[in-house]
Parts: structure tokens; C-alpha cells; sequence
């Protein structure tokens, strides 16, 4: 579980800490028969983009609806939601490229375990650059909230961490 605190933090923590402040996602799009795009009326859930499946930013749209966001706020969601976005693929393609190096020092007789090393830690660097930049957008936009929008954004954060804990008790579970 250890190594994947990178990727849980790099998603779950800045939902978990601003649950009211997360990514707009878009129109759920839908493939017919003809394959034309349309929007999903069956389960609008399973008919996102893959990358925008997860469950706690269905939720945070809703949040960021409820929240009533001022111009200057929605600006701020904006440019957080698309840091967050950015932090996330940029760390998908470094662990793609991490995992083909890796990949081509497992076909050598002699492996360059220095390479793998460095290159580790520079994915991992990056990664927790972009997710602190990121996050630190999240805060601002939090800090941008009025006292209601916060106690909502509070109510929804305590509901997140609540269901992380279940999860987490559960994943430490021993197995039969």
C-alpha cells in the first residue's frame, strides 16, 4: 500500500481536504449504434471519459453547483481543477515512462539500477510539485469561500474522510 500513497494522495487528498472545490466534468457522452455522440441517459456515471469516472468528482460537481460559486470564485475552481488535471496526467505519463525504462533495464544482463533510481525519483518529485501546486490552488479558492460555502465545503470534506476510513478499515481486513 505504501507505494501507492503517491497516486491516493495525488487524488483522494485533494479530494478529501476540498471536497467542495474539485473538477467541472463534462456533458456524459454516450456512443449509439451510428457512433455519434450523444448525451447518456442510461447511466451518465459509466458514460464519462474514463479519466473522469471517479465517483468523488461526480459528487464534487454537485458540491461545486450547491455551492454557488461568484465569478472570481468559479475562476479560481477553474484554474485548481485544471492544475489538479494536469498534475494527474503529467504523473500517469512519468509512470509510463518510468515503466518503460524500467522495462528496458529488465532486458539487459547487467542492470543500471542507478538509472531506475534516479529516474524514480524524478517522477516522484515532479509529481508531488505539480499535486503541491495543485493543492495549493484548491486553498486558495477555499480561503476565497464565505463562511457558508465553507461550512458546506466542511460538511462534504467530513462525509469524504468518513468513507476513506471505511475503505482504508476495510482494506486492512485480513483476508480468508
Amino acid at each position: 500500500m505504501k507505494h501507492l500513497w503517491p497516486l491516493v494522495s495525488l487524488v483522494v487528498v485533494p479530494v478529501c481536504l476540498l471536497a467542495a472545490t474539485a473538477g467541472s466534468i463534462p456533458e456524459p457522452v454516450q456512443k449509439s449504434a451510428n457512433n455519434d455522440s450523444s448525451p447518456a441517459m442510461d447511466n451518465p456515471i459509466l458514460a464519462l471519459h474514463p479519466a473522469d469516472t471517479d465517483k468523488a468528482l461526480v459528487e464534487l460537481r454537485q458540491t461545486r453547483e450547491e455551492l454557488k460559486l461568484s465569478r472570481e470564485q468559479d475562476q479560481l475552481w477553474q484554474d485548481a481543477d485544471r492544475a489538479s488535471r494536469e498534475a494527474i496526467e503529467n504523473n500517469r505519463e512519468g509512470r509510463r515512462r518510468l515503466s518503460q525504462i524500467m522495462a528496458s533495464e529488465m532486458s539487459k544482463n547487467i542492470l543500471d539500477l542507478d538509472r531506475i533510481a534516479r529516474e524514480s525519483d524524478s517522477v516522484a518529485m515532479e509529481a508531488f510539485r505539480q499535486r503541491t501546486a495543485a493543492r495549493d490552488k484548491w486553498l486558495l479558492l477555499y480561503h476565497a469561500l464565505s463562511n457558508e460555502q465553507k461550512m458546506l465545503a466542511g460538511h462534504r470534506i467530513r462525509d469524504r474522510f468518513e468513507r476513506a476510513r471505511v475503505l482504508r478499515e476495510r482494506a486492512l481486513l485480513p483476508h480468508p
